[in-house]
């Protein structure tokens, strides 16, 4: 079960070239008993982790790695490492424990964005809001475009922005965003529709 049973450390010589070097046994301390399937020489001592590793491998059991798959809009905190990602990817980490074995986590990342910018609310107001009927826009000298989205961004009405007041009577209670656009840029507004 990868379990470490016993550890024996021993004062070990460079054997002479004129010796064969042999593997489960010696002269000195007798024959081993069972079976090598594997030899490996390295030239450092290896941690427990790295051996359980490598026993784990030979097994086909070893779990290096695991991946997650996530959708966002515009932006993803991840937890394990509590970045934040402004762009779909795979993005990668490792994670540590206090014995040294590591862990490769793979985050799968798909972002959709709904070009809302909050930033810009500040600049415009919706009046009445709630909104009953019908609403009016003021901060804004010329009205290019005007959107109803919903909250997953999907565009749900456009209004005639020849119009000053603007009739939400067909559409559903609820709470939406408002999407001006003058000549340079867009403003969004969070309304809320009785």
């Amino acid at each position: 079960n990868g379990n470490m049973i016993v550890s024996n450390s021993i004062n070990y010589f460079f054997p002479d070239v004129n010796t064969p070097l042999v593997f489960g046994n010696s002269g000195d301390w007798g024959a081993f008993f069972g079976k090598l399937d594997d030899i490996g020489i390295w030239n450092r001592a290896l941690t427990s982790c790295e051996i359980k590793d490598l026993y784990n491998s030979q097994l086909g059991s070893a779990i290096t790695s695991s991946t997650q798959t996530q959708t966002a809009l515009d932006s993803y905190t991840w937890p394990v490492n509590n970045q934040t990602y402004s762009q779909s990817g795979i993005y990668t980490d490792t994670l540590i424990n206090a014995a040294g074995c590591d862990s490769v986590i793979i985050l799968n990342l798909s972002l959709e964005f709904t070009g809302i910018d909050e930033r810009n609310v500040i600049t415009v107001l919706v009046s009445p809001n709630p909104i009953t009927n019908s609403f009016s826009v003021s901060g804004i000298e010329q009205i290019v475009s005007l959107t109803l989205k919903d909250l997953n961004g999907k565009s749900i009405k456009t209004f005639d922005v020849q119009d000053k007041n603007y009739s939400m009577s067909n559409v559903t209670s609820g709470v939406y965003f408002l999407e001006v656009r003058d000549e340079k840029r867009s403003y969004i507004v969070k309304v809320i529709k009785e």
